[in-house]
C-alpha cells in the first residue's frame, strides 16, 4: 500500500488544505495511507482523518530516516522553507513524486528572498527554535558534512539571494515537480523568485473563495457599521517585530465606537496581543465559527484571506505593516493605507461609502475562483500522476 507524506511546520497546517486534499483523493479511489509530518510540535489543532503524525523530532528532524521509513509515492509540501527543500532534495533521491501546493501569499519584495547577518541575528532574537531546525536542515542537505554546512552559513551570513542560492549549491531537484498555486501570476513569481524553472505549474484558484459565508446581524447592541479584522501571523512567524502590530492595534483600539469590530483571528494567533481590544465587549467580537464573516467593510494587512473580502466588498482597508512587504491587495483595494498617520483619514472615507463595487477581474491573476473546487482540481492532477506511475 502507498502513502502521501505531508510535510508542515505545525499540525494546524495539515488542517487547511492537507486534510481536505487527503478527503478528496480518497473520494477519487486512492487507497493508500495519508500520512503527516510536522517540524515543531503540536499546534492548536490537529487532522482528524490521516492515519498517522509523525513529529519529525523524533528522527532528528532527518528527511532520509523518515523517507526510508515511510516510503511515501509522494510527498506534499506547502512553502519553501528549508525543510520543505530538504525533504523535496530526498524524495528526488528516492524517485518520489513532489508536489508543492500554494499555502499563503508572497510579496514582490519579501525579506525572505535576501538574507544577510542582521537578518540573522533578527530572526535568532524572534525564533530562535527556527533557526535551530533550519540549522538541522542545512546539515542534512549538506548530507552532515560539516564543512559544506559551515561554508553554507556564511555564504547566507554574507548576504545571498536564499532561493538562487540552493538552486546553485543543491540543484533543481530542490524544486517540486509540481506545483499548484492561486493564479496565473504566481507562475512567473515562483520562477523567478524561486528560480522554479523546470516545476510542472497547475493553476487551481484558491480554495477559500470556496466556503461559506455567515451574517453578523444581531451581534452587536449599537447600530453602526460592522468592520471585520483579518489577523494573521506575521508576528508568530517572526516576520515583523511584536511592538510593529501593537502600535497598529493600538490604532484599531481607539477608533472603537466609530464601527463595531468582528476580530477574525488566525488559527495561530497569540490572543494575548489581542487582549486590551477583546477586553471592549461593547464593540468586539472574537469570530469563532467556521464560516467567513459578511460585515460592511474589513481591514486586513497581506494574509490571503484578504482576497476573500476583496471578492465580497471594495471596503477592504489594505493597511501595510511592514514598509518592505509590498501586498498586491494594496492595487486593487479602494482603501489602501501605508502607514499609521494615514489611517485615521482612510478608514472614515471607507466608512462613509455606501455602496460596494466589484473588484477588478484583473484580481483573478493572483487569486482565481475555481467554479470546480480547487481542492478536487488538485486532487484529480495528483490521481492522474499516480496512475501513470
Amino acid at each position: 500500500m502507498g502513502a502521501v507524506l505531508f510535510v508542515d511546520w505545525l499540525t494546524d497546517g495539515f488542517t487547511r488544505y492537507a486534510e481536505p486534499l487527503s478527503l478528496e483523493l480518497r473520494k477519487q479511489g486512492y487507497d493508500g495511507q495519508f500520512i503527516g509530518v510536522y517540524m515543531e510540535r503540536d499546534g492548536k489543532s490537529r487532522p482528524s482523518k490521516f492515519d498517522s503524525l509523525i513529529f519529525a523530532g523524533k528522527y532528528s528532524w532527518d528527511a532520509r530516516r523518515i523517507l526510508d521509513e515511510i516510503k511515501p509515492e509522494m510527498v506534499v509540501v506547502f512553502a519553501h522553507r528549508f525543510f520543505d527543500y530538504m525533504f523535496t532534495l530526498e524524495a528526488h533521491k528516492r524517485e518520489i513524486l513532489v508536489v508543492n501546493f500554494q499555502h499563503g501569499l508572497y510579496m514582490d519584495k519579501s525579506t525572505i528572498s535576501a538574507f544577510n547577518a542582521r537578518m540573522a541575528v533578527q530572526l535568532m532574537k524572534r525564533k530562535k527554535e527556527q533557526v535551530r531546525l533550519y540549522s538541522k536542515c542545512i546539515y542534512v542537505m549538506n548530507q552532515n558534512n560539516i564543512l559544506n554546512t559551515i561554508s553554507t552559513f556564511i555564504d547566507l551570513a554574507r548576504g545571498v539571494t536564499i532561493y538562487s542560492y540552493i538552486i546553485k549549491r543543491f540543484g533543481y531537484d530542490s524544486n517540486a515537480d509540481i506545483s499548484f498555486i492561486f493564479g496565473k501570476y504566481w507562475k512567473d513569481y515562483y520562477e523567478n523568485q524561486y528560480n522554479e524553472t523546470k516545476t510542472k505549474y497547475y493553476i487551481i484558484g484558491y480554495p477559500e473563495l470556496e466556503g461559506n459565508s455567515r451574517d453578523t446581524d444581531g451581534l452587536f447592541c449599537e447600530k453602526i457599521p460592522v468592520v471585520c479584522y483579518l489577523a494573521q501571523t506575521s508576528v508568530e512567524d517572526g516576520v515583523i517585530d511584536k511592538s510593529v502590530l501593537l502600535a497598529f492595534l493600538k490604532i484599531l483600539e481607539n477608533s472603537l465606537g466609530k464601527f463595531n469590530l468582528i476580530l477574525k483571528l488566525h488559527p495561530r494567533s497569540d490572543r494575548d496581543m489581542y487582549k486590551d481590544i477583546i477586553r471592549n465587549e461593547k464593540h468586539v467580537f472574537v469570530w469563532n465559527f467556521p464560516e467567513f464573516p459578511i460585515c460592511d467593510c474589513y481591514i486586513g494587512h497581506e494574509s490571503t484571506v484578504v482576497a476573500r473580502a476583496l471578492y465580497i466588498t471594495n471596503k477592504v482597508l489594505v493597511y501595510r505593516l511592514h514598509k518592505e512587504r509590498i501586498s498586491p491587495f494594496e492595487q486593487y483595494s479602494d482603501f489602501a493605507c501605508t502607514n499609521s498617520g494615514q489611517f485615521q483619514g482612510t478608514l472614515e472615507e471607507m466608512l462613509s461609502v455606501t455602496k460596494n463595487s466589484n473588484v477588478s477581474p484583473e484580481f483573478e491573476k493572483y487569486m482565481y475562483k475555481n467554479p470546480n473546487g480547487a481542492i478536487k482540481q488538485a486532487a484529480m492532477i495528483i490521481m492522474d500522476f499516480l496512475v501513470k506511475k
